[in-house]
């Protein structure tokens, strides 16, 4: 049978994962020349973050509530980290696989929004019948994969060299825009200019 579980809202969810936070290890030192980290458990020391059936507070820690660790979530077998005061990880083979916002976080969410929604938005655009049109197998006939992937390639750097020129072209029609009341002639050239064209100078009448 499936079970159903409840839908939560955004404001919830978000409460759950920074919840989380209080879990996670605590850094007990730095990362050497190596890149070997001192971790700890969050329930050691003094000031610790949860509280754990499997390690006992000290004396001098402040009396507040904490989260606590369920029994029913204690392990079968305790690893180093549930029985030693600190253990030592190689943080630097972890390292591509780490992320600079904790998951789930609203840092994380509008990171990823955004990177999302421009990935889908250049995909569309390098596929779609356009100058590059990636998509369509006529823009590469070509044997061999090696080969399709040149094509796809300069493809790829023509549509980045387009886009790099587009950025530069609107960059000075604003400033163009901007300059207009206060150097008009200056704001024509620069208008002209980021369209690829010659300005014309304006004849003047001899006095």
């Amino acid at each position: 049978m499936r079970t159903e579980w409840p839908i939560i809202d955004t404001a919830t969810n978000r409460e759950r994962i920074k919840s989380r936070t209080a879990f996670q290890l605590h850094v007990k030192e730095k990362p050497d020349a190596t890149g070997r980290v001192v971790l700890r458990c969050p329930a050691l020391a003094a000031s610790p973050t949860v509280t754990c059936p499997l390690r006992e507070l000290l004396k001098t820690v402040t009396d507040k509530i904490r989260p606590a660790v369920d029994v029913e979530d204690l392990p079968d077998f305790a690893d180093k980290i549930c029985s030693q005061h600190s253990v030592s990880f190689d943080i630097a083979n972890n390292r591509r696989n780490a992320q600079a916002f904790e998951h789930g976080t609203k840092e994380w969410d509008e990171f990823h929004d955004h990177a999302r929604n421009s990935i889908e938005s250049l995909n569309d655009q390098i596929k779609s019948n356009g100058p590059e049109d990636i998509e369509s197998a006529r823009r590469r006939r070509v044997r061999g994969f090696g080969a399709a992937q040149i094509i796809v390639a300069i493809l790829l750097t023509n549509f980045n060299l387009r886009k790099i020129a587009a950025f530069i072209s609107d960059k000075i029609r604003d400033n163009a825009k901007n300059t207009f009341t206060e150097n008009p002639s200056s704001a024509r050239f620069a208008a002209a200019t980021a369209n690829g064209t010659t300005p014309t100078p304006t004849p003047t009448r001899p006095a």
